[in-house]
């Protein structure tokens, strides 16, 4: 009977040091899958401060960009354009590639077009220039008024 026993024991302490063993082994799984996930974490702050830093600075150099443009005309002139890209073109290697790629397409884009000024009314400006096919932003930049007003405006006399 005592053979009995201490082969049940033995049996059992068998058992207990297995299931010790597994569940050390599925603590050390959990520990690196927390590390793993800690350093992911960290990686992944750290992209996004520098990507914050980046759009702090980019964003710096825009609003600077709009105060420098706003003390000069509002319509920036074929030459001052080309004058700008130069200066630019030092400043753009700080650019990111994607940033560069838009500028260029902007600077390409722009063309300032000579609207002409009549001694007429405003109201007959706007109707004028709208059939001369420019847009609603080049009739509010050329009167100098807001472009809400231009639209409200085409609205109500296309009703009339």
């Amino acid at each position: 009977m005592t053979t009995l026993l201490i082969l049940f024991s033995f049996i059992i302490h068998i058992l207990s040091i297995f299931a010790i063993i597994i569940l050390f082994t599925k603590y050390q799984s959990i520990k690196q899958l927390e590390q793993s996930q800690k350093q992911l974490l960290q990686e992944t702050e750290e992209a996004l401060s520098l990507f914050m830093m980046q759009m702090k600075e980019e964003n710096e150099k825009f609003i600077n960009q709009l105060q420098v443009s706003d003390k000069k005309n509002p319509l920036p002139l074929r030459n001052e354009v080309e004058s700008r890209q130069i200066k630019e073109e030092n400043d753009d290697d700080d650019l990111p590639s994607h940033l560069q790629t838009i500028l260029e397409q902007q600077m390409d884009v722009i063309e300032v077009k000579e609207i002409p000024r009549d001694e007429t009314t405003s109201h007959d400006q706007i109707i004028e220039l709208s059939k001369k096919g420019y847009t609603i932003e080049e009739i509010a930049q050329q009167l100098n008024v807001g472009k809400t007003e231009i639209e409200l405006f085409l609205k109500f006399n296309q009703k009339q």
